[in-house]
């Protein structure tokens, strides 16, 4: 895999060159309340380049990988789509999936797999050692929803290669989503246009992305990953540093994919596209389920409509349901990454919602104790699951869980953490935290339901000057030229 991507979204080439030049080109052809098909069509052409470079610019020969993944599945779809009889269509939606997830297999799971024989079996087959290409989970899933929705005939097959190129390839979301449905953006492909209200409103959402990346998750990521070093190293550390270590990484995970979700759904809108929500608030659930009705929206809700309810979801016996959340919970693990520890974590969640669904509820549950009670209780298991999330080995995760209630034995070496827990660390947490509960935005909806029109306008004019501020102290936090790529990047 890619070792420094120079066009992350928060590199100064990005921000200063590759992303002004975009919106320049976009807003002088789709600025017009009206703008004509020929101009929607020029501007379609201008992103689907840009994005190829943007790929090609981190990934280089990879980008052959993607142009056959949109070349393959939009004659797929195309084949599909005129089909007449319906055996033929369920072949060619099969092969079309069949090779996506091919390729899938080959590039991220082959040496997985070929580990796993050579350690079940003795064997000493060798390993293929392909480097895993930018994105390829996100993309993959992307051309796979299309063509089963042409199979399904809820969308119709575009015979422009450029617009099919810019839905799988459009780089605000190309590398780590969120997972775009064709039906989300087929209208604004064929007519869009970018106003002033859409620019404002996307580069406020681009700009409070990039303060969460760069301020929250960036600082609480530093002290998890020094944290998690020393695990790594077989070290058991303190368990104030390893809750604290616990608590940054809780953060560090949800700000920097959020932020990453807010930049690309910024710069979408200023694109004049509407990309999906992918976070509401996970942190608050009061349920696992809840949890994954909140988390990664895109990911959760495309294993609901793709596997889960073609398993038979929840309409069949209790036992094959509980079986059939176990097995798409063990897949959203693989889908992070070729690691036992992401299919353990994967089996965790599944665990958990099936316990749940096994539960009988409580009358407690209704009540404000219960609710509280339910909060903590998911909390507790979102965050040891990304104790397996995180590490490398499960003996690593077993170190830092016994480090987490004191029972490890602590090296001398671990007393440098206390170094890296200063001021600045705990101010992030504390906004991280703010923030993951919601409470600003809960404070801006009582505001906006209680004061006049001119009231509200100040309130807006505060909280572009507080965005504004936030982004400005990171893009200088960005000039010192640290590079901290999005967690989300390597799956």
């Amino acid at each position: 895999m890619l070792v420094n991507f120079n066009m992350l979204f928060t590199s100064l080439t990005f921000l200063a060159v590759f992303l002004p030049i975009v919106l320049t080109a976009s807003w002088i052809l789709l600025h017009s309340r009206e703008p004509r098909r020929p101009r929607i069509a020029l501007s379609n052409a201008i992103l689907l380049l840009s994005s190829l470079l943007f790929y090609f610019w981190g990934e280089g020969r990879g980008i052959l990988l993607l142009c056959a993944c949109i070349a393959a599945n939009f004659l797929f779809a195309l084949t599909i789509d005129g089909a007449r009889r319906q055996g033929d269509r369920k072949i060619l939606v099969v092969a079309a999936i069949v090779i996506d997830l091919a390729a899938l297999a080959v590039f991220k799971y082959a040496d997985f797999a070929t580990r796993g024989v050579n350690t079940v079996f003795g064997t000493k087959f060798h390993e293929l050692g392909i480097a895993l290409p930018l994105g390829i989970s996100f993309f993959t899933f992307q051309a796979m929803s299309y063509v089963i929705d042409v199979y399904r005939r809820d969308v119709r097959a575009t015979r422009s290669l450029v617009d099919f190129g810019c839905y799988i390839s459009m780089f605000p979301q190309l590398v780590a989503g969120p997972i775009v449905r064709y039906s989300d953006i087929e209208r604004s492909l064929r007519k869009r246009h970018t106003g002033l209200l859409q620019v404002s409103s996307g580069m406020r959402r681009f700009l409070a992305g990039l303060a969460r990346k760069v301020l929250i998750a960036n600082v609480a990521g530093d002290f998890a990953d020094r944290a998690w070093a020393f695990t790594e190293k077989g070290m058991g550390i303190h368990p104030a540093y390893a809750w604290l270590a616990l608590s940054a990484y809780t953060l560090q995970i949800y700000h920097d994919f959020a932020g990453y979700s807010d930049m690309a759904i910024g710069i979408g809108r200023m694109l004049g596209f509407n990309f999906p929500e992918n976070f509401n608030l996970p942190y608050t659930s009061k349920s696992v389920r809840e949890f994954w009705r909140r988390w990664h929206i895109s990911l959760s809700t495309w294993f609901r409509d793709y596997l889960y309810i073609p398993l038979g979801g929840s309409r069949c016996s209790t036992a094959r349901a509980c079986i059939n959340n176990l097995a798409v919970f063990a897949l959203c693990g693989l889908w992070h990454g070729a690691s036992v520890m992401f299919l353990a974590w994967g089996v965790w969640h599944g665990l958990l919602i099936v316990a749940e669904r096994l539960a009988p509820d409580s009358p407690l549950s209704r009540t404000r104790a219960g609710g509280l009670l339910g909060y903590a209780r998911t909390m507790a298991a979102v965050a040891l699951g990304w104790v397996l999330f995180r590490s490398q080995t499960p003996d690593e995760a077993w170190l830092f869980i016994r480090s987490l209630a004191g029972s490890a034995s602590i090296a001398p070496e671990t007393r440098l953490l206390a170094v890296d827990a200063h001021p600045l660390l705990f101010a992030s947490l504390a906004v991280g935290a703010l923030l993951a509960s919601g409470l600003p935005w809960h404070l801006r909806e009582w505001a906006s339901r209680r004061v006049g029109s001119g009231r509200r306008a100040a309130f807006a004019l505060a909280e572009w000057c507080a965005v504004s501020a936030s982004a400005a102290i990171a893009l200088l936090s960005i000039a010192g030229g640290s590079y901290n790529p999005f967690i989300y990047f390597r799956f």
